[in-house]
């Protein structure tokens, strides 16, 4: 997850024309409406319980249309950490994740169980060091950072992936995405439509951009390279073909079924694939010089808490259902609820941060 950073880190090489500083808003951009996208996802909880109430159905417009957040969450800290090697060793690469995204998941994972366990009941079969390891990892108290075990698989990966010289990525990144995409995207799409029509084993695959990875090379080069207009054109028509399956789809087949229906749900499913990617792309070529100031320099003092917000966010969702009786069942409370909830847990770790030791857990 990519939780700020300065130029440097990302890899910005400011020129005369301020391609570098555009490009470095750009990722601010999509940090801030991603992080924004998580909250009100979470908040919009009132999605899991289907029923042919208004509700539900307004529940799972919100659901589709936020649905990037994730994916485009890989696709920033591939676009940023790639490249790595330019600024400092492995080694130091390894401190700073540690520093910035393991220890405060352990903090906040304590924290949580702490919560769960005094204000909701949660208890253990059994109470054993192992029990407690797996609660804690597996988030099994704390489901929205069922996140944070990708996110460090990916972590893993990209040391190997960065020794791909630069000068071959523009030509063999196309390649890991189309074979990652064929093999982990189209063919499982396909098949479970029609039930295994495309004789493929399983067995069959492309590592390297198996699961969430593949995201990170999606980001890469959209970030790094000019996609052609006809290629963009395309992936827009396609994003938008993909945010209206996973929408009208999972409607429909829901509502014939009386159940929530996944068939069109899932990051690593075709149509979230192709409307995050759209989304990046289009976002990527926006003109963000034009943009009043006043806009982007918020912007830019919200983003240094995106993470901060998704580590807490859920324990002032939970705390205001408790303590307020919210419900988080209208569509005000699920949207401009969700936005206020944002902005008030990034003005607090604002604040916050400023306490001694507070960083370690706050970074």
């Amino acid at each position: 997850m990519y939780n700020g950073g300065d130029a440097r880190e990302r890899g910005e090489k400011m020129d005369s024309r301020g391609e570098g500083r555009e490009r470095s808003f750009f990722l601010t951009f999509m940090t801030v409406i991603s992080c924004v996208a998580v909250v009100i996802l979470h908040a919009n909880g009132v999605f899991w319980s289907f029923s042919y109430e208004r509700v539900w159905l307004t529940a799972n417009v919100l659901e589709s249309v936020f649905y990037f957040a994730v994916p485009v969450f890989f696709m920033i800290s591939g676009s940023t950490l790639l490249d790595y090697r330019d600024h400092y060793d492995t080694r130091t690469y390894a401190i700073k994740r540690v520093k910035k995204t393991v220890i405060p998941f352990l903090a906040w994972s304590l924290v949580a169980l702490a919560f769960q366990l005094i204000l909701k009941g949660y208890t253990f079969e059994r109470v054993t060091v192992y029990t407690v390891v797996d609660t804690i990892l597996n988030s099994r108290h704390w489901g929205v950072y069922w996140f944070f075990m990708p996110l460090f698989g990916a972590y893993l990966a990209i040391p190997v992936f960065s020794l791909i010289p630069k000068e071959q990525r523009k030509s063999i990144f196309p390649y890991i995405i189309a074979v990652g995409y064929l093999f982990h995207e189209l063919i499982p799409f396909v098949n479970r439509l029609w039930g295994n029509v495309i004789p493929v084993s399983g067995e069959l695959g492309f590592p390297i951009s198996r699961g969430y990875l593949l995201y990170l090379f999606v980001g890469y080069y959209i970030y790094h390279y000019q996609v052609p207009l006809w290629l963009r054109r395309l992936t827009y028509v396609l994003g938008a073909a993909g945010l209206a399956v996973h929408m009208v789809g999972t409607w429909y087949c829901s509502y014939q079924a009386g159940e929530i229906v996944t068939l069109f749900k899932g990051y690593m499913n075709l149509p979230c694939f192709f409307y995050s990617t759209a989304l990046f792309l289009f976002f990527r070529n926006v003109n963000y010089q034009k943009w009043n100031r006043r806009v982007t320099a918020a912007l830019n003092y919200l983003s240094t808490e995106t993470f901060n917000v998704y580590l807490i966010h859920m324990f002032v969702i939970t705390g205001v259902s408790v303590v307020f009786k919210v419900s988080w069942t209208s569509f005000v409370s699920r949207t401009l609820g969700a936005v206020a909830v944002f902005l008030v847990v990034t003005l607090i770790c604002k604040q916050v941060k400023k306490l001694p030791l507070v960083r370690i857990v706050l970074p």
